[in-house]
């Protein structure tokens, strides 16, 4: 059993340690990017189109069932440590049977944390692209000038769901936005992206 340790340990702990390099030099998804369940990673169409669906499949799970938390990060994290826990009680002197119970114990708790790590991230993620597709229709201030003829971005501030918000912004306006200036969102482009208009101009073609 000593060798199912260290070989899990080793194997696990190079994976996991591969996948966090991947993800920080950006050449694979989220680290902590799953398949179970609720399809935490969201496919190109939910991420990419409807920024405003939220997956609420877990918040309302009483419970998680094992096969909802299986996946290959998961997996990856009950090998590793697995391993971990088994060769540490075995060093300590514990009884073999114990040991096993220890390994078991703590790699199928490694898998629920990174689950549950996962699905955090998930609500996390999911939270801020409901605060930006509210801001549809809201009034802002340009906070860093906006080119125009959407050639550039800058940024707007605005009150969305009670907080103070920032978002990247552009806009169709052929003359530039400066700071200051009072706006209103027309479009949502993407996850932290909106398309403005001048307040004056939006109220004025609303009263034509």
């Amino acid at each position: 059993m000593e060798l199912i340790y260290l070989v899990c340990a080793i194997f696990g702990g190079a994976v996991l340690l591969l996948q966090f390099g991947l993800q920080l030099l950006g050449l694979t998804g989220d680290f902590l990017d799953s398949d179970q369940g609720g399809d935490l990673s969201g496919d190109g169409g939910d991420a990419g189109g409807d920024w405003g669906d939220v997956d609420g499949d877990h918040a309302h799970d009483g419970g998680i069932p094992l096969f909802k938390v299986i996946s290959f990060q998961t997996i990856v994290a009950a090998f590793a440590f697995f391993g971990i826990a088994g060769k540490a009680a075995g060093a300590n002197g514990v009884q073999p049977t114990w040991t096993l119970a220890i390994a078991i114990a703590t790699g199928l708790t490694a898998m629920y944390v990174v689950y549950y790590m996962a699905s955090l991230l998930h609500r996390f993620n999911a939270d801020g692209t409901v605060r930006i597709k509210r801001a549809l229709g809201q009034p802002g201030t340009v906070y860093i000038p906006i080119p125009g003829g959407n050639v550039g971005v800058g940024k707007v501030q605005m009150t969305v769901q009670g907080r103070i918000m920032e978002f990247e912004a552009v806009t169709d306006d052929e003359e530039r936005l400066p700071s200051g200036e009072r706006v209103r969102v027309i479009e949502v482009i993407g996850p932290d992206t909106v398309k403005v208009e001048r307040l004056i101009h939006s109220e004025t073609t609303t009263n034509a």
